[in-house]
């Protein structure tokens, strides 16, 4: 929501960046440029969000992902903060890889950047298909039965019989 000062001050800000490192405890040393804060370009729309509890207690993001993607980390934590500040409720974030080829990167659950108290650190769940046992995808209900063929088959079975099974 905009207050009376913002434009102002967002001007003032944006024409003199320069003249607010040292009053603010900014790193000096570096250079200083304001950038376009416009973000309504910046989708955030995630997968699925579901929602625990009525009042909601808890929220679950789940992201499927089929191939790779530099910026998956950022936008996951961007879907988690946007859930959070829409519904005050605490956000898990689960990334669903759907191949081998969408876990490309060294992911490992955890973005972190920053330093001191300005450091973040962002966890979430990786979960990936084809180290998923089948047989709970094919217990789980009819909804879950598509991701069943991209997950783990039985060992020591020949597929004919671990697919009758």
């Amino acid at each position: 929501m905009s207050h009376p000062f913002d434009a102002t001050l967002k001007h003032i800000v944006a024409e003199r960046p320069r003249d607010f490192v040292e009053v603010f405890g900014l790193p000096v040393l570096e250079s200083v440029a304001a950038l376009n804060v416009d973000l309504s370009t910046v989708s955030a729309a995630t997968d699925v969000a579901l929602a625990f509890g009525n009042p909601i207690r808890e929220i679950v993001d789940l992201n499927f992902q089929s191939g790779p993607d530099a910026a998956l980390e950022g936008r996951l934590h961007l879907y988690n903060a946007a859930l959070f500040s829409r519904h005050q409720a605490p956000v898990r974030s689960v990334l669903v890889f759907l191949r081998p080829k969408a876990d490309a990167s060294a992911l490992a659950g955890k973005l972190t950047y920053g330093e001191g108290e300005f450091r973040v650190e962002f966890g979430y769940r990786i979960v990936r298909l084809w180290q998923q046992l089948v047989e709970g995808f094919l217990r789980a209900g009819i909804g879950a039965l598509p991701l069943a063929p991209l997950c783990k088959m039985p060992t020591g079975l020949p597929l004919p019989e671990a697919l009758r099974g």
